[in-house]
């Protein structure tokens, strides 16, 4: 029987995944993140505040914006501890990861994560951490406004995972760090105008 995960993840990805899937995730070995392995991060946490070092709060760029839900069976996902077993993970790296112990909920998948395989697509549209399904009508619009506002305002470098912007300010650095920025989405999702009750 499936397992639901959450995987998070900022409004600037979004398009990428859903067209991709899950792709990527930092295997946290420390370094460049270039240098790190790369499987999809998942918890089975549904709040992305105890989440620890995923969700930093000096970005730029809000990676908890986005929760995917996706559906795994056992063979197709490992836990963190045999990903620390895997690379000799030290036990000061990880409680410098997890401070209050928030690996107990960290799983990766074995292999990049089919599109197919995502259940729901959250996003917390009025108020952080507040998530509100997509409808496919509304996702399809989601995903049209993310793709041309990032086309517009990004370089992204994808061997080293680096962006800059084209121009100067855009609404996708929603981060708590990014300053001149209200961190709602605009375009019929916004602070004004939340998404309908179900």
């Amino acid at each position: 029987m499936p397992r639901t995960f959450h995987h998070f993840t900022a409004l600037l990805w979004l398009p990428s995944i859903m067209r991709e899937g899950i792709t990527l995730g930092e295997i946290p070995l420390g370094g460049p993140y270039e240098n790190n392995p790369q499987l999809p991060n998942l918890t089975s946490e549904s709040d992305p505040r105890k989440q620890g070092c995923w969700c930093p709060l000096s970005s730029p760029i809000d990676k908890s914006r986005v929760r995917l839900s996706v559906e795994l069976e056992q063979q197709g996902y490992v836990t963190f501890k045999t990903i620390r077993q895997r690379y000799n993970l030290s036990n000061s790296w990880v409680k410098q990861l997890a401070p209050n112990s928030e690996h107990f909920s960290w799983y990766f998948s074995v292999e990049s994560v089919p599109v197919k395989k995502i259940s729901k697509v959250e996003l917390a549209i009025s108020k952080q951490f507040e998530y509100q399904p997509l409808e496919a009508k509304q996702l399809e619009q989601v995903l049209r406004d993310v793709d041309h506002e990032f086309d517009a305002a990004i370089e992204f470098e994808p061997a080293t995972g680096m962006v800059a912007l084209k121009q100067e300010s855009t609404w996708l650095f929603d981060g708590r760090a990014f300053q001149n920025s209200s961190g709602c989405y605009p375009a019929g999702l916004n602070c004004n105008n939340p998404l309908p009750d179900r």
